[in-house]
């Protein structure tokens, strides 16, 4: 589980430099690296990709260790899904 965290966060970091980089408030460098825009997207769906993976490891990084069902009958209250974590 924090294996997952933590390569999220390395995403998260990697999306958020690409998006300082793009933005031409922030780097003073053209809007998406591209002199010209128009039909000339420069890095725009590199960013847009970027933003979309960083998104999905949000819900692929979510501790399966923390989930438990009961199980057996209701004769087992807490079941812990460690070994589920262990094999994400």
């Amino acid at each position: 589980d924090y294996l997952t965290i933590a390569i999220h966060e390395l995403a998260n970091i990697s999306e958020r430099r690409i998006d300082r980089l793009m933005n031409p408030d922030l780097s003073g460098l053209p809007a998406f690296l591209v002199n010209v825009g128009g039909l000339n997207s420069g890095f725009m769906i590199a960013h847009c990709t970027a933003a979309a993976l960083t998104s999905e490891n949000k819900t692929l990084c979510f501790p399966a260790s923390s989930d438990t069902l009961s199980t057996s009958s209701a004769k087992e209250d807490h079941v812990s899904m460690g070994g589920w974590a262990a094999r994400k």
